[in-house]
């Protein structure tokens, strides 16, 4: 039976093969093994700290409760592989394959994952502080119950992953995937979502409180008795999002979107919403008793609520619109021209920004500039007309301090 000064030997040889090897309990601390294959390898309760293993084959391989701190397994194959309760504190897996990996219970403080493969990995009440996984994909994993404080989780795919329970304070989400992710009672408290794709993620009864989730994606998510007191949601799109319940106190909601939002039993006393876009929300027992409408957040422009059809009015306010009629339809060479027209005037203007909703029906087309609020309702309207013959005309009429549009 092989022991591990054996394996080392023959490694030195130019040996690379020892598939389905048996080296349990074995000590292979600090050894030089790249490019080796221990393939359905039994490792369990070995020891290979420092050890480097870079581009090794380590599918299927039985490593529970080894210890691999330190190791060096960029590029490493691992799928499959068993990792139950082992240490690997600060070891390199950078751009490994650890697809469908169980790392139930392992220690992963300050490890480095970016770009590797964790496509349905098991990782599970794993430790994973600090941990980096820089644009890793984690599509379908299990990370229920896991500690992730302070990780750094950046571009990451985390589509359908299973993050229920897991502590996720302070950590860094920043564009990451997180469509349909189940994060039911996560710890997302004072953690970086910004930019993050968060639709039809269940977040419910999740802690938010302090998060930066500017200009996330949160459409369709389900936020039912989320804590997000604190909150930053600049920008972000609450489109079809359950808040039933959810506690947005204090939250900055500056120009977000929350269209056909259900806000049913939720609190927004003291929540920031200057150019917040609501309309067609549910808002039965919502709590509220003041809002901050100053467009810095600085509290210089506060509106009080004194019942709760006051509160229904505000909360279902349609937003301010420009639209323009053409009595002919659009064609190629004309919505070129248009498209062309109206990034020139944006360049000096940015308040024509964002391009108009364009809708063709018949002989008539028709297009629709959705405005935040209504501060620059006519120099829209005067821009947006710039491009046609009828231009003077729109230009007399919001000139003049009687005009209503």
């Amino acid at each position: 039976m092989m022991n591990a000064e054996d394996l080392v030997e023959k490694y030195a040889a130019g040996r690379r093969d020892f598939e389905g090897i048996h080296l349990n309990e074995t000590h292979l601390v600090g050894a030089t093994l790249t490019d080796i294959s221990l393939k359905n390898a039994k490792l369990n309760v070995a020891n290979l700290s420092n050890a480097n293993l870079s581009r090794s084959n380590l599918s299927y391989a039985q490593m529970n409760v080894t210890r691999l701190n330190g190791a060096n397994l960029s590029q490493a194959q691992l799928r499959h592989a068993s990792l139950n309760v082992a240490n690997l504190i600060r070891a390199i897996l950078t751009s490994a394959d650890l697809r469908g990996v169980s790392m139930i219970r392992a220690e992963l403080l300050r490890a480095d994952l970016s770009n590797a493969n964790l496509q349905g990995a098991n990782l599970s009440e794993s430790d994973l502080r600090e941990v980096r996984l820089r644009w890793a994909n984690l599509m379908q994993a299990n990370l229920a119950r896991a500690d992730l404080r302070n990780s750094v989780l950046t571009a990451a795919i985390l589509k359908s992953a299973n993050l229920s329970a897991a502590n996720l304070s302070r950590a860094d989400l920043s564009s990451t995937v997180l469509i349909g992710a189940e994060l039911r009672h996560a710890n997302l408290s004072s953690a970086k979502l910004i930019g993050a794709n968060l639709s039809g993620a269940n977040l419910r009864w999740a802690n938010l409180s302090g998060a930066n989730l500017q200009e996330a994606d949160l459409t369709g998510a389900k936020l039912s008795g989320a804590n997000l007191t604190g909150a930053n949601l600049t920008g972000a799109d609450l489109y079809n999002t359950s808040l039933v319940h959810a506690d947005l106190s204090q939250a900055n909601l500056i120009a977000a979107s929350c269209t056909s939002s259900n806000l049913t039993g939720a609190t927004l006393t003291g929540s920031k919403l200057h150019g917040a876009a609501c309309s067609d929300l549910r808002t039965a027992d919502l709590t509220c008793d003041w809002i901050d409408l100053s467009a810095a957040g600085d509290r210089s422009q506060v509106h009080h609520f004194q019942n709760s059809d006051e509160i229904e009015v505000f909360f279902n306010r349609l937003p301010p619109q420009v639209v323009i009629s053409i009595d002919t339809p659009l064609t190629q060479p004309a919505h070129l021209s248009l498209a062309q027209a109206y990034t020139a005037i944006s360049q000096h203007f940015p308040a024509l920004e964002r391009p108009p909703n364009v809708l063709i029906r018949g002989r008539k087309t028709t297009l629709t500039f959705h405005l935040q609020h209504n501060d620059h309702l006519f120099i829209i309207a005067y821009l947006a007309a710039l491009p046609f013959q009828d231009c003077p005309a729109v230009k007399k009429n919001v000139s003049s301090p009687h005009s209503s549009s």
